[in-house]
């Protein structure tokens, strides 16, 4: 399971201001938006990419709108009201940074009286430096900030001064953002809040629908209108609203602020409270539309890893319409797709969704079920799951095009849950009924979640289907989720290092995933299952001192020095399986990027098996007895002494070794035939050497044993037949494997190498003869 984050992920975090609504006004800039028509679900977003300049883009051209133009120079009215109000909503709610340069090529700027200094804006969030640049456009500049005091320019060259009283800062939790100013000029006490349209549309005045509330009413209507209308177009929407406060109504609140912020047990709670309680009464101003457009190859990589086998599902907490239209423009949805959309507003409704949709699925077991027992919902979904998973494990053993032919062929679901529902799915006995549905569809896309919900979604993956998860982010809202997956990948972006710190991968774009999990995964799994294999086969060597034991009476001496028994795994075989397991391929890397099939390999866990250890450890046994008793027969009745019948068996055990991992190595490069041969060559250098030195301290007499070893004729026939003996069946099974039940790994190196002798044929054509009429040419 492949769990991803949208902005920032599979978006470019470039944020451009596209359009926006003001008083229930839309005002599309160059964005056409009909409500009649279908959208397309590319149209909104563009996936020509740029590389980023940190720490904010270019400001780029922004076209601007002549029906706004012309609302803000209308003498006083409603609607330029409400246009200056909104506009510096834009401009002042944030955390911008003014800064003074001079001299510098920034777009993002704007020069002062003298015309030698820019203001340059750096903001946290891409989002923020968008609004600020949309709002410079028509007029309202940002001149400065500081803490207590913010300086705005108008379209009028009037300067308006701003005491900062308060900065509510934006949270995940809170989804919203409010900062508390006070007008010098005339002395009103203002609140501007910005945030998701969940969260704002709560926090509306609500009156009776008599005079000015029915205009406020309308407002709303007509803004969430246009709110839905950006989103089916992929844009990021945020609702702009504030509150005028009165004198009394401020001087109540800030004793509870202060209060709370001097509070030393729970400080942080009761701030987020006192801030929620002065966020109400909210007047709606209006909504503006941001494109973050798509990366560059996230469509082919969420079908590549699907198609390889793995299932995706995306969490982000993006209005919903916005996610599903992100999730058609990334391929992750289709049209020919059974959409379903689970929304409840409390625990009851949302078990009866869940319930639904349950029996849409599985009819056959729509009465099958009682939610109000674990234990019977459990034997339930292992009941539908049975089917399920004995129909996948026979499908795997056909090609990859079979399979993917049965899947266009049935309806594939996808699922689109929120975040207030996913909190009640998440709750027993929700639960289990939510997991169930949602491992059956083909993609599922999580909006408006938090992130501590990405982490119990994950969890939830975690236990209910022990499958290995990978989490991919790039913010820090992105870290519990990735913590929580088996495998961590940070996407290294504008949002800080904090996911890249706590991943364990990272990368730059979401496209790199695709050859990460596809050639490198691929290729670590082949390495770390041969490896492991053959760690466990070199245990032969204790087996071949057991051969010995049945001739001595168990008297468990050991034919063997004690300095070769130490170095057989250090050195002398060691260092191959090393080399192999960090630069063993099995396939090319375009082969792997290109056919999906070669990876279910992995996810079926083909390669390391019961089946395949009992084998290594069988062949270890026969290769231990091939080594003893080939020796053993060879020097019958001879003089020789257990030292020197240890050294023989000692080398036949390394050079037997090595040449299996020959066997087993199917990529080589200068440095396997170097570590290889070379280990098999020190064995013979290091025992020449070690027995040309006499000394006394050595347990066993070895003085001058190998050259004596060397002069028969003997010795060598031991070193040349046991391995031909030993490693013979493992050819002959080899062989018949990869010619008569061959996997796709084995078809496509045979394929391979058909190409290559091609290659060869018709880069060196064989010339033929010079032949004249009576010459047969053939």
């Amino acid at each position: 399971y492949v769990f991803s984050d949208k902005t920032g992920t599979l978006t470019e975090n470039e944020m451009i201001f596209k359009c926006c609504t003001i008083g229930g006004k839309n005002y599309p800039h160059s964005l056409e938006v009909e409500l009649s028509s279908v959208v397309d679900p590319q149209k909104g977003l563009n996936t020509e990419t740029e590389e980023p300049d940190y720490p904010n883009p270019p400001a780029r051209s922004l076209e601007v709108d002549h029906n706004l133009l012309n609302d803000i120079n209308v003498p006083a009215s409603e609607e330029t009201l409400f246009v200056h109000d909104f506009l510096i909503n834009m401009a002042i709610c944030n955390t911008v940074v003014v800064s003074h340069q001079t001299h510098s090529n920034s777009t993002s700027s704007e020069k002062n009286g003298n015309g030698d200094v820019e203001i340059v804006y750096e903001a946290e969030s891409p989002d923020e430096f968008a609004l600020v640049e949309a709002a410079r456009c028509y007029g309202y500049s940002l001149l400065s900030r500081s803490p207590t005091l913010i300086r705005l320019k108008t379209p009028s060259d009037v300067v308006l001064e701003y005491e900062v009283l308060h900065v509510l800062e934006f949270s995940s939790e809170r989804k919203r953002m409010s900062v508390i100013v006070k007008e010098r000029s005339e002395g009103k006490i203002i609140l501007y809040c910005k945030g998701a349209d969940s969260v704002i549309n709560n926090r509306l005045v609500h009156t009776e629908l008599e005079g000015p509330a029915t205009r406020n009413i309308s407002i709303q209507i007509e803004t969430q209108e246009h709110l839905d209308q950006y989103a089916m177009l992929g844009l990021r929407t945020l609702c702009l609203a504030k509150r005028v406060l009165t004198e009394r109504e401020y001087q109540d609140w800030l004793v509870g602020y202060q209060q709370a912020d001097i509070d030393l047990v729970n400080r942080e709670q009761i701030m987020l409270e006192c801030a929620s309680e002065i966020e109400t009464q909210l007047e709606l101003l209006g909504a503006t539309g941001i494109e973050d457009r798509l990366q560059d190859g996230v469509a082919d990589t969420i079908d590549a890893l699907r198609s390889a086998g793995m299932k995706v599902w995306v969490l982000t907490g993006d209005k919903k319409e916005t996610a599903i239209n992100v999730g058609y423009a990334s391929l992750l949805l289709n049209q020919d797709m059974e959409v379903f959309n689970l929304k409840a507003k409390s625990e009851d409704q949302c078990l009866e969704v869940l319930q639904a949709h349950f029996q849409e699925m599985f009819p056959t077991l729509s009465g099958s079920f009682e939610t109000s027992s674990s234990s019977v919902l459990s034997r339930t979904f292992d009941k539908v799951r049975a089917p399920l998973i004995k129909l996948y494990s026979l499908s795997s053993s056909h090609s990859r095009n079979e399979s993917t032919n049965s899947l266009k062929e049935k309806t594939l679901k996808a699922l689109v849950v929120d975040g207030e529902t996913l909190s009640f799915a998440l709750k027993p006995p929700c639960r289990q009924i939510f997991s169930a549905i949602a491992k059956e569809c083909y993609s599922v896309i999580c909006c408006r979640v938090a992130p501590l919900q990405k982490a119990a979604v994950v969890q939830l993956v975690k236990e209910s289907e022990s499958a290995l998860t990978l989490a991919v982010g790039d913010g820090a809202n992105d870290v519990s989720m990735i913590q929580m997956a088996n495998v961590g990948v940070g996407i290294a972006g504008r949002e800080g290092t904090q996911a890249v710190l706590a991943s364990d991968f990272n990368m730059a774009r979401f496209r790199y995933l695709k050859k990460l999990l596809l050639v490198h995964g691929h290729w670590c799994y082949a390495r770390l299952a041969n490896m492991m294999l053959y760690f466990f086969y070199k245990n032969m060597y204790a087996v071949l001192l057991f051969w010995y034991q049945l001739f001595n009476g168990f008297s468990g001496s050991n034919p063997i020095d004690g300095i070769n028994l130490q170095i057989f795994n250090l050195v002398y075989t060691s260092i191959p399986i090393m080399i192999v397991a960090v630069l063993d391929q099995d396939l090319k890397p375009d082969k792997l990027l290109h056919s999906y099939e070669y990876y279910e390999q992995g996810l079926n866990s083909r390669l390391y098996t019961r089946t395949k250890f009992w084998i290594a450890m069988l062949e270890a046994f026969y290769q231990s007895a091939v080594i003893f008793f080939v020796a053993y027969g060879a020097y019958y009745e001879s003089t020789i002494g257990i030292v020197e019948f240890g050294f023989v068996i000692n080398i036949s055990v390394v050079i037997v070794a090595n040449l299996y991992l020959a066997v087993e190595t199917l990529h080589w490069t200068v440095f396997n035939h170097v570590i290889l041969w070379g280990s098999i060559l020190m064995v013979f250098v290091f025992n020449f050497v070690y027995c040309a030195l006499d000394t006394q301290q050595r347990l066993m007499d070895t003085y001058f044993v190998l050259q004596m070893l060397a002069a028969d004729a003997r010795f060598w026939f031991v070193l040349i037949v046991t391995p031909m003996i030993a490693l013979f069946p493992r050819l002959v099974c080899k062989s018949i494997v990869q010619d008569v039940f061959p996997t796709p790994v084995h078809k496509a190196r045979a394929n391979e190498r058909k190409g290559k002798r091609k290659l060869q044929v018709n880069t060196n054509p064989v010339s033929s003869p010079p032949h004249n009429d009576t010459t047969l040419s053939i």
